[in-house]
């Protein structure tokens, strides 16, 4: 006859080891004093024992259903058990015994901290009375609830039954009750943290930004509670080694359910160094997670890379990112800004206000040193600004002296710069395709026209002077006039961002470099020669000043 294979057989051949490979493992060693008391026997009375069990629990049961509660609480293993113990004898005496045996379990979890467990039990005694010993099958079962202390200790009660057998029929049929400890061996010597933190969303880090980010998430995290229970008093913590001095804490979870998610903001307090990059790299950073499980505090690290880039880069999600570059502590600016103010303090006009000289005898200043406007065909303002996540690459005003030229947003940048360090008031000037700049002449609005007057932008009662920085060869009339024209033009798309608001959002900052090189500044006398032919010959004809 042939034989047919068993389709349960196979099913559990099949599933058994994909299962027990995707299961949480345990392993727990109880100890339980107890008592034993015999069902219907004459000859024995009750008795007292110790017990000792090691439960291995392995297969996820609660998986085998797609849904339902039972989903993540049903587990079942195997349970090596045994025990030493006496029972009373009628006539004074008593009987001991000593039993080992070997058989399932399964657990099913009420809660957090409340379980309970069945084992079955098929094993050998052996039982001393007066000169005998003798050895036979014993086997029962056992019911317990259990009540987690904390994550590796448990206190437990118990009940079972247990059938002693001898010479074909019963020596004795026994309840037991017991209670005692588990301890979990796997979380007391190697604790697990059965928690996830992955990255969901990245922003780019921008060196020049790098104070920014103390208020604004450089990425977002989920936090997954992989636990059977709720984790209570979430700490979370970034840290960047090198451009960080310490870990940065993030907002904090009160608690997590199981199988809760919760997305956290990183944010970060950089340090000055990463000024120092000067190329793209992604950082090796960690999110440190610390917990409550049960009472017990644990703690996990998880591995994130965050990009960062060179010190030069930008993009234009935000065009008030750009003041970060307008830096009054930009040594060769203030180098070049004070020796041209010196200058220009010696021949004060009465009847133009200090600002506007400021800014004329910069310009001139900039057009005897050499300066041009450049076009830079890879950082074209006209192309990036229109693709808010496209990369840019904007230059300090160290660096624009160094290399005598810049496009439209370096030389801005340089020229905001010279005047905030002779405390100056400045501001960008976004229209379609183009930034320039703006600084406060020092005057007062005419209460009577609060949008313009005289070619001037009117911003918080105040008369700011529009200035096309990429013309600096024209001088600044033909620059001021160019700018309001632009202005006037652009309508509704034209933005006005003044320097002291960007700066709060984004801060200025400088590089250490920018005092390596400092530039060869224009001759005294070519300096006044332009200076004095630039009011004579320009601005104060056209203006009448």
């Amino acid at each position: 006859m042939k034989k047919r294979n068993s389709p349960v057989l196979f099913a559990l051949l099949f599933f058994l080891p994909i299962l027990s490979i995707h299961a949480e493992q345990g392993l727990e060693f109880r100890l339980a004093p107890g008592g034993a008391f015999p069902l219907s026997e004459n000859r024995f009375e009750p008795g007292f024992g110790l017990s000792a069990a090691l439960d291995w629990t392995f297969l996820p049961l609660g998986r085998l259903f797609k849904t339902g509660p039972l989903q993540d609480r049903l587990n079942a293993g195997l349970s090596g058990q045994g025990g030493l113990g006496s029972l009373g004898v009628k006539d004074g005496s008593s009987l001991s015994l000593l039993d080992l045996g070997l058989g399932p379990l399964v657990r099913l979890d009420l809660g957090e901290r409340f379980s309970l467990e069945i084992t079955g039990n098929l094993g050998i005694y052996q039982l001393s009375y007066d000169q005998l010993k003798q050895s036979a099958l014993r086997w029962g079962g056992t019911l317990s609830g259990a009540f987690r202390l904390a994550p590796y200790l448990s206190v437990f009660l118990n009940g079972g039954y247990h059938r002693y057998e001898y010479n074909r029929e019963p020596l004795a049929q026994t309840l037991s009750i017991g209670a005692g400890l588990s301890i979990n061996l796997l979380e007391l010597i190697r604790p697990q943290t059965r928690i996830k933190a992955e990255k969901t969303l990245d922003n780019p880090v921008f060196p020049v930004s790098f104070a920014w980010y103390e208020d604004n998430p450089l990425a977002t995290v989920r936090v997954t509670n992989n636990e059977r229970n709720t984790l209570r008093d979430l700490r979370l913590s970034f840290f960047l080694e090198q451009y960080m001095n310490e870990p940065f804490l993030l907002p904090g979870i009160p608690q997590l359910k199981p199988g809760e998610s919760v997305d956290i903001p990183v944010t970060a307090l950089f340090n000055g160094t990463m000024l120092d990059l000067e190329e793209n790299t992604n950082a090796n950073a960690r999110i440190i997670l610390s917990y409550r499980n049960l009472g017990s505090r644990r703690e996990a690290d998880f591995p994130l890379e965050i990009p960062v880039y060179h010190r030069n880069a930008m993009n234009w999600d935000d065009d008030r990112r750009a003041a970060s570059f307008v830096s009054p502590r930009d040594s060769a600016a203030q180098l070049f800004a004070r020796y041209t103010a010196s200058v220009v303090d010696r021949r004060l006009r009465p009847d133009t206000p200090r600002n506007i000289q400021y800014a004329l005898g910069l310009l001139a200043a900039l057009q005897e040193y050499g300066i041009h406007y450049i076009i830079d065909p890879s950082s074209s303002y006209l192309e990036l600004s229109e693709n808010a996540s496209a990369l840019d690459n904007l230059n300090y005003p160290y660096q624009t002296l160094l290399y005598h030229g810049g496009d439209c947003d370096d030389l801005s940048i340089l020229f905001c710069s010279l005047l905030e360090v002779l405390r100056v008031d400045t501001a960008f000037i976004t229209i379609p395709g183009h930034i320039y700049a703006a600084f406060d002449t020092g005057l007062e609005a005419p209460a009577e026209d609060q949008e313009s007057d005289g070619g001037f932008i009117v911003y918080d009662d105040r008369l700011w002077m529009p200035v096309e920085i990429t013309i600096p060869e024209k001088g600044l009339y033909r620059a001021w006039q160019t700018g309001i024209e632009q202005w006037r033009s652009a309508g509704e798309e034209g933005k006005f961002y003044p320097m002291g608001d960007s700066w709060a959002v984004y801060p200025p900052v400088s590089v250490g470099e920018a005092g390596r090189d400092p530039p060869a500044l224009p001759g005294e006398d070519a300096l006044i020669g332009a200076f004095e032919k630039e009011m004579e010959g320009n601005f104060s004809k056209k203006t009448g000043k």
